[in-house]
């Protein structure tokens, strides 16, 4: 199994399948989160992966109320090797050795969907200021609500514009460090389109 780099924020795989995903809610999963968050941690120690970060909807539980999500994000960075290609069959065979499963884009964890994204660009840079945090007891790595609010930004899906709001309106919110990573990215313009909706 293969997955080949098309661009700095994308990682695609090479093989397909059609699945369903049910949506979930995080609040009511929170023991399997606990244990799919153990799994990514003993990845990480086994080399498999160098280091990582929790992105998209699932982070937001650490600073906000939960979302509804599909999965969980989880932004890495790969051993680096000669070719640009990156494979997942070390992970895969890990995970499988440890009785899991895929279908899809998917690694179901503790029957949790999970996506492994390779970083690049504004994401490398939020993965590389991540902050530890615990989930249960279980200590992990999130992306900051800042960059997690300028990726919303540079993606414009309709359903982040609560999920910003939430954010914005957060007194731990720094927008100074805020703008400053949309400066950094070249999103200020966007920045200034999207923000008439939340004056």
């Amino acid at each position: 199994m293969v997955l080949v780099v098309k661009g700095p924020d994308r990682l695609r795989l090479g093989w397909l399948v059609d699945i369903r995903i049910l949506r979930y809610r995080i609040s009511g999963a929170r023991s399997k989160m606990k244990e799919t968050i153990k799994v990514i941690n003993s990845i990480r120690q086994a080399g498999i992966i160098t280091d990582y970060a929790i992105g998209g909807a699932f982070a937001m539980l650490f600073y906000t109320e939960p979302q509804e999500t599909f999965d969980i994000d989880i932004f890495v960075h790969f051993p680096q090797g000669d070719s640009p290609i990156i494979t997942l069959d070390p992970l895969k065979e890990y995970l499988e050795e440890n009785g899991h499963t895929i279908q899809g884009e998917h690694f179901f964890i503790h029957g949790i969907p999970v996506q492994f994204l390779a970083v690049g660009g504004l994401t490398e840079d939020a993965l590389n200021n991540a902050v530890v945090r615990s989930f249960d007891e279980v200590s992990t790595k999130v992306f900051t609500m800042e960059h997690l609010a300028a990726i919303m930004v540079s993606l414009r899906r309709p359903k982040d514009k609560t999920r910003l709001a939430l954010l914005l309106g957060l007194d731990e919110f720094d927008h100074e460090k805020f703008q400053s990573i949309l400066s950094r990215f070249n999103l200020v313009h966007e920045w200034k389109k999207l923000k008439v909706l939340y004056e």
